[in-house]
């Protein structure tokens, strides 16, 4: 089991009320599954931004052990 290290910000730390969260995962395990499997509803995965080890990725993305991901969800609105 590998252990990885999330950092959360803007609307997905509200929805999971939790800024860090260190997580044990199986291997093969694709981020996607994992994000819906700590709370964030399937919803929210549509417009959420990933860095592992401060480099852009996807939820595709397969963590290793000692991974640090930071999830973002890009925060905007009004009228063009």
């Amino acid at each position: 089991m590998a252990t990885i290290h999330f950092r959360f910000y803007g609307p997905i730390r509200n929805v999971l009320k939790k800024d860090t969260l260190e997580y044990g995962v199986s291997p093969g395990q694709p981020l996607r599954d994992i994000l819906l499997e700590i709370g964030v509803p399937q919803d929210r995965l549509v417009y959420t931004m990933v860095l592992v080890d401060d480099r852009k990725t996807d939820v595709a993305y397969i963590p290793s052990d000692g991974d640090r991901i930071d999830v973002f969800q890009p925060v905007g609105g009004g009228k063009r």
